[in-house]
């Protein structure tokens, strides 16, 4: 097989970064938190402070020399940031940090403008590295379809080639276990594929000459041969890619309570400060400059209160709060996805995967014809007999009831199996030989002509598959297991209010009736992931949303949803990367303590808000008549630093649920 040259693939990279807009080497690992300068500058900053803190105690001439450096590297960012947010006429949160900061160090208090510094930088590099986890869930699309593919060539050469360079109309080899690479038509070979993680639908789907595939879509056992109706930068998981973006171009942004009060706030203190430094003098027999002149009062007052307290009042709850989830296996990937799951109002669930395990359980078997000539349980026997030789999910779901049921396999001959379609074999029975076949009906009717096809139309909202003896007809009945937490959780939501419901790919008979059996509220089925985008968009209009998925279908919707979540182990990587929060654990049983943690933190950080502004200005005002001195004003001022910090700490303990 030939390999592109070292020149090719130069361009393929080069073409890679041109169609992306995008680095190539944005891989998982260069998006990791220990890439990032700033939330390293601020780790960095903090570590200078600390020793700084201690060495203030000795009268050190170090803890000036780490002042300086505190000052250049966490406040030179800062202090850009905040000009230019002033060019644009924008007073915010940072503006008033930075002056308070620099102020500080120029009336003799630079350690606690270190600290404004400090502790200003940390909160804005965990918020970036964090939000720069977006796009990565957008570029994991690529990483599932392999970025070349083994191009057959009009002689039967095979030549790798990349997917960005095949035409549409090219023929492309499909090994056994292979990704397909890109959207095509089978036109040689055939074999069953995968495709729950692109549609929900839980059983592998026969595909044969002139059947359609998806890219994306995983070859389980045969090989074939794929013309390309699709260029790669218009294939199935770049239309998903497409939608992602849009969904998260749509994403309503969620603001902190710092955002939303920030430029309020800053703009009161900075006019106060300014019309009280230039009208004192005018009301009070003081002057302009000195310890106890106006301009000095008016800079303690700012000073007094600058939101250290309320900078540190947001991030130490989600913190805190992010850590507890994380013991018991939850992962949430930013402090403000709490904040929206605590308004969320309803939620709209998945099912294969999610709701139910993904697993086909035999369920149950009855007779279609009027005069069978076995009775059911004799039917069962032959069915597991015969599944005994197949590794089809349905036949292991059969053969798994068998076992269960300590049924004892009769002997067989001449086994054949119909790749798509289904078994058959010889089995001695009572003394004679039987000709048996299990599979889909068409199956059935291929070999017993004198069948009516209506016979089949069981109306059955599972997955069915039929047995056939001689002239008689069983339907064996599956069902997609309910995951055993589902019943409770289903309560637990109830209870509190929210309002749920169903979005499937899967066909809509299989989705009600796991939604009755759950009592969910509202169900939609056959859902494409454009159709669940759009309708993740409707219901969110009507109320806050969350969503829960584990599939590459859902992956748009997640990103759509006030939050998206997923779960780690059973979850595609695609899901996982576009959910905002990940149950480690394949369940949901903590989903209830999750809310509920949510909606705790929120009111903590209200309550760090409440206690910051009531400290803030209980302190400011009296420093600014003289009525507190400054060190004093300074020590009242990080007391509430730490009581903020301490009722934070509270989100810690979890919850009971």
């Amino acid at each position: 097989m030939q390999q592109d040259s070292p020149f090719e693939e130069a361009r393929h990279f080069l073409h890679y970064a041109k169609d992306r807009m995008t680095s190539p080497f944005l891989t998982r690992q260069g998006r990791g938190w220990s890439n990032h300068w700033g939330l390293k500058c601020s780790i960095f900053s903090t570590l200078l402070f600390l020793i700084a803190f201690t060495t203030s105690f000795f009268a050190s001439p170090i803890t000036s020399a780490l002042l300086i450096i505190i000052y250049f590297v966490a406040g030179t960012p800062a202090l850009i940031k905040a000009t230019e947010k002033l060019a644009r006429a924008h007073i915010s949160i940072d503006t008033l940090m930075v002056l308070a900061a620099f102020l500080s160090f120029i009336i003799g208090s630079a350690l606690e403008g270190a600290l404004l510094l400090v502790l200003f930088a940390l909160s804005e590099a965990i918020e970036d590295a964090v939000s720069k986890k977006n796009q990565a869930s957008i570029l994991a699309l690529d990483k599932l379809a392999p970025t070349k593919a083994v191009l057959v060539e009009q002689d039967g050469t095979l030549h790798e080639k990349s997917i960005h360079d095949i035409p549409v109309g090219s023929e492309i080899l499909i090994r056994p276990g292979d990704i397909v690479p890109l959207d095509g038509i089978i036109t040689k070979g055939s074999s069953s594929v995968q495709l729950s993680h692109l549609t929900g639908e839980p059983l592998p789907i026969y595909k044969e000459v002139g059947s359609d595939v998806p890219a994306g879509s995983q070859n389980l056992k045969g090989s074939f041969n794929l013309q390309v109706t699709r260029t790669s930068s218009n294939s199935t998981l770049a239309k998903m890619q497409k939608l992602m973006q849009q969904a998260q171009d749509k994403k309503p942004k969620i603001q902190t309570l710092l955002e939303r009060l920030g430029r309020p706030y800053a703009t009161s203190i900075i006019a106060i400060s300014t019309l009280l430094a230039l009208i004192l003098p005018l009301i009070f027999p003081i002057e302009y400059l000195g310890i106890e002149g106006s301009i000095y009062r008016a800079l303690s007052f700012l000073i007094a209160a600058s939101p250290c307290a309320l900078i540190i009042a947001t991030p130490t709850a989600y913190l805190a709060s992010i850590s507890s989830l994380m013991r018991k296996g939850i992962l949430v990937k930013g402090g403000t996805f709490l904040d929206a799951l605590s308004k969320s109002r309803a939620i709209a669930f998945d099912k294969t995967g999610t709701l139910t395990t993904g697993l086909l359980t035999f369920d149950t078997i009855k007779s279609l014809t009027s005069s069978p000539v076995l009775n059911e349980g004799e039917a069962e026997i032959l069915a597991y007999s015969l599944s005994l030789n197949s590794d089809h999910p349905i036949s292991k779901s059969i053969t798994q009831k068998g076992q269960s049921s300590s049924l004892k396999p009769l002997p067989l001959t001449h086994f054949e199996a119909t790749s798509g379609y289904g078994i058959s074999a010889l089995i001695s029975f009572k003394g004679e030989e039987q000709k048996v076949y299990l599979g889909r009906a068409a199956f059935l009717l291929q070999h017993n002509k004198k069948l009516n096809a209506k016979v089949f139309d069981t109306k059955q909202s599972s997955t069915t598959t039929y047995l056939m003896v001689e002239q008689s007809i069983y339907a064996l009945i599956f069902t997609d297991t309910i995951r055993e937490e589902m019943s409770s959780l289903m309560d637990a939501l109830k209870k509190s209010g929210m309002t749920t419901y169903l979005l499937s790919g899967d066909q809509e008979s299989a989705a009600i009736a796991v939604a009755e059996k759950l009592h969910i509220d509202k169900v939609y089925g056959d859902l494409t992931p454009d159709q669940k985008l759009s309708l993740i968009d409707k219901l969110s209009q009507e109320a806050p949303l969350a969503m829960i998925g584990d599939g590459i279908n859902d992956a748009p919707a997640l990103k759509r949803a006030s939050v998206g979540l997923s779960m780690g182990q059973v979850g595609n990587p695609t899901a996982i990367e576009a959910a905002d929060i990940v149950f480690t654990q394949d369940n949901l049983h903590d989903l209830p303590l999750l809310i509920k943690k949510a909606k705790k933190t929120k009111a903590i950080i209200t309550q760090n808000f409440v206690c910051a502004l009531a400290i803030i200005f209980g302190i400011s005002i009296p420093s600014l008549f003289g009525i507190i001195p400054l060190f004093l004003a300074v020590i009242l001022h990080e007391g509430s630093t730490i009581i903020v910090g301490l009722n934070s700490l509270r989100l810690l303990k979890n919850p009971r649920t």
